[in-house]
């Protein structure tokens, strides 16, 4: 049975932001709303400046193309006949960078999906039907896959699909209703139902995998899909870490951490790239024994190269051992088991290979209450307030995936899914579904901005602002004074303090060890490719900005003033 929930607003207009061309380089976009370009048009005209911009062109024709292709996969271990399947898959025309992610994206892809054939085979010699071993909600419908999963008027969260509690519990007969009731009557934490039965918790030392169990878990702090319960800081000053692009390690063979430059295996550079998450998430934790954060703001792309895996690639949900692998035991400090204010990046989505499991990201906000408390996505965007003593913070976080998302963006776009040998969702439907979340959003933040009483604003999106969405952001920035604005996805970390397409500083956290660095954000106070992570110390009269690096390094320290001035120097 499929849950039924009305879309709110979702994504940022990007729309004609030409993402072969602009990809992750930064541009005047201020007027690009009309701009068209094939994949074979290395010139663009921008109608209302009448600039003729034209691209790098590192390989301009197939041969030099190949090469380049041929000489990254045989680095990373494939063959001769490999390179010649990628390169007939791989666009040879887009930038050096994106033709060898590309190309590596599909020789996994390809592997995987031969892995699980055979496993197929074994499992279904006579090809019955595959058992669902999805363990969040089987969505085969996106647009019902929009939020963390709400039952019984706000109640409870869930259901976790094949999911219960291992701790002390009591089992009662009924259905769904009468369970919730009993749950409510004995304080319960959360139950689990199986048949006409349930299994009701009053402690939970882990929540583990059993097919057959649908889990509900009581919705005591009163989770809303686009507004988070208040946080409440005792003092008049606090402070919080800031990254983005972290999810390397989920990568199969961290393969994107050497796309860019590849070969070198063993060298302290390949070293530096192959180990870069583990690096950032150590030298967090040694901030926070020092600084214990409130709490963590992460852009997006969690999980390298495409997100949880769907179901039907053998992903297994909130119990996927990505969780594990890229989050719990990375950043494992206790001052980080803090509340991870996170957003979906477009890789979460699924890249440009299939369409991810995007719902379990949101269902494992419901998940981590019960362990840890901290990841927190409930949905695509949303916002948090946080009560200091005299003053307050609201974070507006936003998706801003459409950017990559239509057929004809970088790669062919999310929805095409063009390295997925097949799909996991309808290419239609998921071009409709993000036009249906930018609707939703551009309706939904105004109306919040209006309705915030906090004297600091910040908004995080994955992307660096640009293009339409910009236009459409800038008047809401000044008329609320939103005084800086986070973005990722661009592999560098780097300030603006003055970021023309928005008029407003600009933090981007994009090397957080989930991509080879490739820095390029001209215009920036700092911009540099070492992998690192940013820090926020928020008082009444300022914010703190400052940039921190894996090797130790602290390469920025600038603060921004109420009104949204940015300077090298106390407010």
């Amino acid at each position: 049975m499929f849950r039924a929930i009305s879309l709110v607003p979702f994504g940022l207009v990007f729309a004609n932001a030409n993402p072969e061309l602009v990809g992750d380089v930064d541009m005047e976009m201020d007027d690009v709303a009309d701009m068209e370009v094939t994949m074979l048009q290395l010139k663009t005209e921008i109608s209302a400046k009448k600039k003729t911009i034209t691209p790098p062109a590192p390989a301009l024709t197939w041969t030099s193309a190949y090469d380049d292709i041929r000489a990254c996969v045989v680095a990373s271990g494939y063959t001769d006949d490999d390179a010649q399947r990628a390169a007939g898959i791989v666009d040879v025309w887009e930038e050096a960078d994106h033709r060898r992610q590309a190309a590596l994206h599909f020789l996994q892809i390809e592997s995987e999906n031969a892995q699980m054939e055979t496993e197929r085979a074994q499992m279904d010699p006579e090809g019955l039907a595959l058992l669902q071993t999805n363990t969040s909600r089987r969505v085969d419908n996106l647009h019902e896959s929009d939020t963390l999963g709400i039952w019984g008027n706000g109640r409870f969260l869930g259901p976790l699909h094949n999911s219960k509690c291992e701790g002390a519990s009591s089992w009662s007969g009924g259905d769904v209703g009468s369970c919730a009731s009993s749950c409510e009557q004995q304080g319960c934490l959360a139950f689990a139902m199986n048949g006409g039965s349930c299994e009701l918790y009053t402690e939970c030392h882990a929540v583990v995998e059993v097919h057959g169990f649908m889990m509900y878990v009581r919705n005591s702090h009163n989770i809303q899909p686009h507004v988070l319960p208040t946080m409440h800081e005792d003092g008049r000053s606090g402070t919080f870490m800031v990254t983005g692009d972290w999810g390397g390690a989920t990568s199969p063979n961290r393969d994107s951490m050497h796309y860019v430059r590849p070969g070198g295996e063993g060298s302290e550079a390949w070293n530096r790239d192959h180990y870069a998450q583990d690096n950032v998430a150590r030298r967090m934790g040694e901030l926070a024994d020092q600084r214990h954060p409130f709490m963590v703001v992460n852009a997006g792309d969690n999980f390298y190269w495409g997100g949880i895996n769907h179901w039907t690639r053998g992903g297994h949900g909130v119990h996927d051992h990505f969780w594990n692998l890229g989050f719990e035991n990375m950043y494992n400090n206790q001052h980080l088991k803090v509340p991870w204010l996170s957003i979906l990046g477009n890789h979460d989505f699924g890249g440009v290979g299939c369409f991810s499991d995007l719902q379990s990201q949101f269902d494992y906000t419901t998940k981590d209450l019960l362990l840890n408390n901290r990841w927190k996505m409930p949905s695509p965007y949303y916002s948090q307030v946080v009560d200091f003593n005299g003053f307050s913070l609201e974070m507006f976080m936003l998706d801003t995936n459409i950017e990559d998302a239509p057929f004809g963006a970088r790669g062919g776009g999310v929805c095409q899914q063009r390295l997925c040998g097949g799909t996991t969702t309808d290419p239609h439907e998921c071009v409709s579904w993000f036009h249906d979340m930018v609707h939703a959003q551009e309706q939904w933040l105004p109306e919040a901005l209006g309705r915030s009483n906090a004297r600091w604003k910040i908004i995080v999106g994955h992307h660096k602002p640009a293009g339409s969405h910009a236009n459409w952001l800038r008047p809401l920035l000044a008329q609320h004074n939103v005084q800086m604005v986070v973005g990722s996805h661009t592999h560098e970390m780097a300030f603006f303090d003055h970021y023309a397409n928005i008029d407003r500083p600009l933090l981007v956290v994009g090397a957080g060890g989930g991509a080879q660095t490739n820095p390029g954000c001209g215009g920036a106070v700092y911009c540099g490719g070492e992998y690192g992570f940013g820090e926020v110390e928020i008082t009444y009269d300022q914010l703190n900005v400052k940039i921190h690096e894996a090797n130790g390094n602290s390469p920025l320290n600038h603060y921004i003033c109420q009104d949204g001035r940015e300077q090298s120097y106390p407010c």
